[in-house]
């Protein structure tokens, strides 16, 4: 449970290019907050890994549970921060290459410590405790139109990745592909498949910032300003589109 809930906190900060390997990285930031919370305290599990990754550049273990600490290249066991792949002596989680990445983890995970004191201030957990980082909404560039939403289901055997395909010359899709890959992130973390009624709350929480009403539209996606593709990885290459126009400036 701490580790699902560590990776969904995760799919919800964006941190651009860090997609390889996060997620088993959560996993072993669970890991070591589930030995400090012997108590199967869930949420005091969190605040101990969030502050470890707000914390990443004094992390220094070696799991001896399948090798010895002696199979670990002196290069390597030299390296700080230093948390070992259990299975690959070779492999250290936080090398060099992944810094900058934990650099901005380590940021959300700060505010999301101080949304947890602010919580337990209140006696209650706020809503706003997994509010995307950074807010998505505030710092695109360039709108989606809010009552201009189609959603539905289209076999696209190809696709791979949550993209925006622009439709129309004007649509700024480096822009709003931030939007979509903190959406994939957060589908990606669901438990199971998801499904079109995943993706509509998922927008409406990313990026309308509401709970909005989707009514069944025709799905004129060729009329649209732009689509956002995410791929279910099912055996025929179901896609949710979600197709949408964009404020001109």
């Amino acid at each position: 449970m701490l580790a699902r809930l560590l990776k969904w906190w995760s799919a919800s900060v964006f941190v651009d290019g860090f997609f390889n390997g996060r997620s088993f990285r959560m996993e072993m930031f669970a890991v070591l907050a589930a030995q400090e919370e012997k108590n199967d305290d869930i949420l005091r599990g969190f605040r101990i890994a969030l502050d470890k990754i707000r914390n990443y550049q004094k992390v220094n273990v070696i799991f001896d549970r399948f090798y010895s600490p002696s199979n670990v290249p002196h290069t390597i066991g030299k390296q700080r921060p230093l948390l070992m792949d259990p299975a690959n002596p070779r492999n250290n989680l936080l090398s060099p290459d992944v810094h900058k990445f934990f650099d901005k983890l380590a940021g959300f995970a700060a505010v999301t410590l101080d949304r947890l004191d602010n919580s337990e201030r209140c006696g209650k957990i706020l809503p706003d405790l997994f509010a995307p980082q950074p807010s998505v909404w505030s710092g695109l560039s360039q709108k989606p139109i809010e009552e201009s939403w189609v959603i539905g289901t289209v076999s696209l055997p190809h696709e791979k990745q949550p993209r925006i395909q622009a439709q129309k010359g004007y649509v700024l899709v480096k822009v709003l592909e931030v939007a979509a890959h903190v959406i994939g992130g957060v589908l990606a973390a669901k438990e199971g498949s998801f499904g079109q009624e995943d993706v509509q709350r998922a927008i409406n929480t990313i990026i309308v910032g509401k709970d909005r009403t989707w009514r069944p539209v025709p799905c004129h996606f060729h009329t649209m300003d732009a689509l956002a593709i995410f791929p279910i990885h099912d055996s025929v290459g179901t896609c949710v589109v979600a197709g949408f126009n964009v404020e001109k400036s």
